[in-house]
């Protein structure tokens, strides 16, 4: 079964905002990606979660889903990626996927 993330790819990055203490992506009105795990950049020049504005107007390439983490790489290079570890958790949720006239989809 793919992942409903793998819907991202080819989306463009409309907001990258980091709201209390996680961080969320935005692809127009097409969906919204709450991550509330911690998060490392694991490519290009960004630095903590200051950067992570400079994910907006990016295209996501590629997504790499497994049982510890998830990696998002963008046409740019840059990419970070969302740890699942059960340590890495700060809430119930790891992430949330919101899509319009869908389910909201949850990783725990």
């Amino acid at each position: 079964m793919t992942s409903p993330l793998h819907l991202l790819a080819g989306l463009t990055v409309t907001e990258a905002v980091v709201i209390h203490d996680y961080f969320q992506l935005v692809f127009g009105d097409l969906a919204r990606l709450s991550i509330y795990n911690d998060i490392s950049f694991i490519f290009g020049p960004m630095q903590g979660l200051a950067g992570i504005d400079q994910f907006r107007g990016k295209i996501v390439t590629a997504i790499s889903d497994g049982a510890e983490s998830i990696e998002f790489t963008f046409l740019d290079g840059a990419g970070f990626k969302a740890n699942l570890r059960g340590q890495a958790c700060r809430g119930p949720e790891a992430l949330e996927l919101y899509r319009p006239g869908f389910p909201l989809v949850v990783w725990n």
